[in-house]
């Protein structure tokens, strides 16, 4: 790691059998996901709490309640462990172990590299941050645009983004 003498700050490494799936994962579960997967449990609840209360029998409206409520889960059970099952699949598939990932960083620009492929995005294009201890994602909107595993940023990189993005635009979780 360091930076060249054309003034870009290159850093690489080595992916691992653990690096693409856990990317995936830590890209997936951001609290704002979580948040909107939290919603349809709660509509369901409202829904179930009102079908039981048009009927006069506690026992069956906790019995429709429980059956609401149970279904609406088992429903984002089922998205979510096949988001994460099949995102980790085809991460394995992208960045096998031995892959060298680097990045490069300059204060117009990102450059990403995952084995032969290589891009170069201005930083202008991305209107917020997320860092965490084990991933960097740069996005649009809600968009990911950028996803990178936290060890291939530098401190200094990740304080030229929060000086760039300000509160507003840097989430850490």
């Amino acid at each position: 790691m360091g930076a060249g003498p054309d003034g870009v700050l290159r850093t690489e490494l080595i992916a691992d059998d653990a690096l693409g799936p856990r990317l995936c994962r830590d890209a997936l579960l951001t609290p704002g996901w979580m948040l909107r997967q939290s919603l349809p449990a709660a509509l369901g609840a409202l829904v179930a709490a009102v079908a039981a209360s048009c009927t006069d029998s506690w026992p069956l409206a906790v019995v429709t309640v429980v059956v609401v409520l149970g279904l609406v889960l088992l429903a984002q059970a089922t998205m979510l462990t096949l988001g994460i099952v099949l995102s980790q699949r085809r991460m394995r598939r992208i960045m096998p172990a031995g892959t060298p990932v680097g990045g490069d960083f300059t204060p117009s620009w990102i450059g990403h590299r995952v084995g032969a492929t290589y891009s170069q995005i201005p930083l202008e294009r991305f209107d917020r941050v997320v860092v965490n201890s084990r991933v960097v994602l740069l996005c649009t909107g809600r968009r990911t645009v950028v996803l990178l595993p936290r060890e291939l940023v530098p401190p200094q990189v990740i304080a030229d983004y929060q000086t760039r993005y300000g509160r507003r635009g840097l989430r850490r979780r």
